[in-house]
């Protein structure tokens, strides 16, 4: 704890050193000498142990406790299970609640694949994978390490819509009973934000406090189910925790022009509040507006900024199913969060990341992301006879409908930074990939490529976030 001290008073003494673009002696001199309101809330905060810094590959960014100090005595930190996993295991400070393919393989190396991340239940592509020599374990964990994703498995659901026609899996172990599936660690930071909408990938889990006695019955392999009391404390840590960027290499502070974990955590949130009935058909789409008073500044990080925020707001990406114009945030499309407000079935969507599915847009082209390093499965529709092949169908398992397959949760997109690998399956690795992505599916399809620049902003603004 000494050296996470340590650690943190010296990102603060950048952060504060920055934010001027010159030496300052001291916090409270900062203070003192007229620093921003925002500036002297992380000072407070910080000072409470309620703001940890840590860098990432954007810059550094913070997470916020509106509770105080981070208690590691919550039940989130603490072992519950029979293999030695907490909650923290997959869902790291270091990591703002989620977790990188960096500290994966940094926690491999380091433990020669011992430590408890790597549980051979969900870490490796089957649970009974042989680990017992180093070669076998980097083997099993392959995915994990590449992908930072970890097994679950789903039967098929009754009374669907859809018949199961085939699988390919490279790991021979997927049936019809027992799909596999391999899946990225949400974080469990800004789950503020989350609470009402989808909660997991397919939106499996009814409340925070289910989701987290299902992972420590299944991941961390636990003899019974927590108690009541033990669920609201998890529930209690994560929704009152937030994470967001506060400096960006190239730029600076982020925070002042309305970033950071502080103000994120006083961000409104309502169900519902940005959402028109089906499709995707937002109120305003203009759903960021954290950097507008970098609008008409001479400073060129800054400028690239407001027009990646511009850019995410406004401009086409081609057009929905029913034809309507569609944007980044005809998804993403709660205030300042970029997560969505649509109560389920709106809160599902289908890019292509799974590599197809029936509501793909035509022209999309997606079975360019069907990955051979994952089961390949191939489902009938029953009434029309028509195919689809995708690696994971995502929503469909859970609600048995055609349309569903492919689909998975929109989720929010503040402190990218530092949750690569994206998407589910952990199939992009940079942001720049995640925009080329959209470029191929969505926006060339329809006409309307992305230009250089316009990556380029796109992705000035999202690490900004």
């Amino acid at each position: 704890m000494r050296y996470h001290r340590i650690y943190n008073s010296l990102l603060a003494a950048a952060i504060i050193a920055g934010c001027s673009g010159g030496e300052r002696p001291a916090e409270d001199n900062a203070i003192e000498s007229g620093q921003e309101t925002e500036l002297a809330d992380e000072v407070e905060a910080r000072r409470r142990g309620a703001l940890t810094y840590h860098l990432d590959p954007a810059g550094i960014f913070a997470n916020y406790s509106t509770k105080g100090q981070f208690d590691e005595d919550n039940e989130f930190f603490a072992n519950l299970g029979t293999n030695g996993r907490s909650c923290a295991t997959c869902h790291r400070l270091e990591d703002g609640l989620g977790l990188t393919t960096w500290t994966i393989q940094r926690l491999y190396y380091k433990t020669r694949g011992r430590d408890p991340l790597f549980a051979v239940v969900d870490a490796a592509t089957r649970p009974d994978a042989d680990v017992s020599t180093e070669a076998a374990r980097q083997k099993a964990y392959g995915l994990l390490l590449n992908r930072g994703v970890f097994r679950i498995s789903l039967p098929m659901p009754q009374n669907a819509e859809f018949t199961l026609e085939s699988i390919e899996d490279p790991y021979n172990f997927s049936t019809p009973e027992n799909m596999s599936l391999y899946r990225r660690p949400l974080p469990a930071a800004n789950t503020k934000f989350v609470a009402g909408t989808a909660i997991m990938w397919d939106g499996r889990e009814p409340d925070l406090g289910s989701q987290a006695n299902t992972a420590t019955l299944g991941h961390a392999q636990a003899s019974g189910p927590l108690t009541q009391e033990q669920k609201q404390r998890i529930v209690d840590f994560e929704t009152n925790v937030f994470t967001s960027q506060v400096v960006v290499w190239g730029l600076g502070r982020v925070s002042p022009a309305g970033g950071g974990p502080i103000n994120l955590s006083k961000q409104p949130f309502v169900i519902g509040e940005n959402a028109l009935p089906l499709p995707r058909n937002p109120r305003n789409t203009n759903s960021f507006n954290l950097f507008e008073e970098w609008t008409d500044v001479s400073d060129r990080a800054q400028q690239a900024v407001r027009r990646g925020e511009v850019i995410f707001n406004s401009r086409s990406i081609g057009k929905n199913p029913l034809g309507q114009t569609a944007f980044c945030t005809s998804c993403h499309s709660s205030f300042n969060q970029g997560g969505n407000d649509f109560p389920a079935p709106g809160a599902f969507a289908n890019i292509g990341s799974s590599g197809g599915g029936p509501a793909l847009l035509p022209g999309t082209n997606a079975e360019r992301f069907l990955s051979k390093e994952l089961p390949i499965y191939t489902f009938k529709n029953i009434a029309t006879g028509a195919t689809t092949q995708v690696n994971d169908p995502g929503r469909a398992l859970i609600s048995g409908k055609w349309l569903d397959i492919g689909r998975f949760k929109v989720p929010t997109v503040r402190n990218l930074g530092s949750h690569a690998p994206y998407f589910h399956n952990g199939s992009m690795k940079t942001l720049m990939d995640v925009v080329v992505f959209y470029d191929l599916t969505l926006a060339q399809p329809a006409g309307v490529p992305f230009t250089e620049q316009e990556k380029l902003d796109l992705v000035a603004f999202l690490q900004s976030l």
